[in-house]
């Protein structure tokens, strides 16, 4: 039996540096990736590619709908290869962790992976206006995690209503504001195996113990993913105000990342929850991509070129 963790979060929580964290801590060399992005180009495999760890990727397109053929065929080709002590799954931003839940725990492949964690990554800075604008996508992977990763939390009242929310959605998931730093994958497992259950537990993705059981249809993903190819090349500066300008243009904006040229090399520009990081990097495909709802091409596309 192979343990298996699915680290989910909503668009920009955290999910990657989390993964980073903790295959820090890890032999990669016995670790298998499942990675799926939204976008056409995945940013965030190219980051993990550099921790020297095996990846499987599925990018442009949702693990839980279009791509899950897909997805089961890269489960079954790390499972046949047999050289991973230890897979992790990480779904695009607006994937329904109940889906991939199931997908892990059916028939074919109940006999080979176990335990089977999920763990759930919020940025707890956007949590609330999530959970009221995006609903089943947001709040499902609140439900559905078994250990919940907060970050961004720098107020102590809006750490009190985030609490309220998370705990509202999920009564039995520890919720972690604060990762040890000799935290690894085991210590998930180990946690979760140390939370005592009472009752009946639905595991359904609704959240509710005890109640008639129902199947959910997966709804059709309201986000949309926009891909542009950057040869400008400008001053770290210069491109925050062109992604601020960007933002204005497009308030719909959930997340932005990508890498474009600087006068010293390239940079990373990443954009969520009115966060904007930019930084060197040796990566040099000079890509962005942008997610969000009602997206226009013709009005981001000249902010970015020459």
């Amino acid at each position: 039996m192979i343990p298996v963790y699915i680290i989910s979060g909503f668009l920009g929580s955290g999910k990657t540096t989390l993964i980073q964290s903790l295959l820090n801590r890890t032999d990669v060399s016995k670790v298998a990736v499942i990675e799926n992005d939204f976008g056409e180009v995945s940013f965030d495999a190219a980051v993990l590619k550099r921790q020297g760890v095996r990846l499987e990727e599925l990018p442009s397109g949702c693990i839980c709908c279009t791509l899950v053929g897909n997805f089961k065929e890269s489960l079954r080709t790390v499972l046949k290869d047999g050289s991973a002590e230890l897979i992790v799954i990480e779904p695009s931003g607006v994937a329904k962790l109940s889906d991939i839940k199931a997908l892990c725990e059916s028939a074919e492949f109940a006999g080979n992976i176990g335990p089977l964690v999920t763990v759930t990554v919020v940025d707890g800075s956007m949590a609330v206006m999530y959970a009221e604008n995006f609903g089943e996508f947001f709040v499902d992977q609140l439900r559905e995690g078994q250990v919940i990763v907060v970050n961004r939390t720098d107020d102590k009242e809006d750490e009190k209503e985030l609490r309220q929310l998370l705990q509202r959605e999920n009564k039995k998931a520890p919720i972690l504001f604060e990762i040890p730093e000799d935290f690894d994958f085991a210590s998930f497992a180990s946690l979760v195996a140390g939370i005592k259950t009472h009752g009946h537990l639905c595991t359904c993705g609704c959240g509710h113990d005890g109640h008639d059981h129902h199947c959910h249809e997966h709804e059709e993903v309201p986000f949309q993913t926009l891909t542009i190819k950057v040869d400008a090349c400008r001053t770290e500066a210069e491109w925050e105000e062109t992604l601020k300008r960007s933002l204005e243009v497009e308030p719909n904006i959930l997340r932005v990342k990508g890498i474009v040229k600087v006068p010293s090399g390239y940079a990373t520009v990443q954009y969520s929850g009115h966060h904007i990081d930019i930084s060197g990097t040796v990566e040099a495909d000079t890509v962005m991509t942008f997610i969000g709802t009602s997206l226009s091409e013709e009005d981001l596309r000249p902010l970015w070129s020459y």
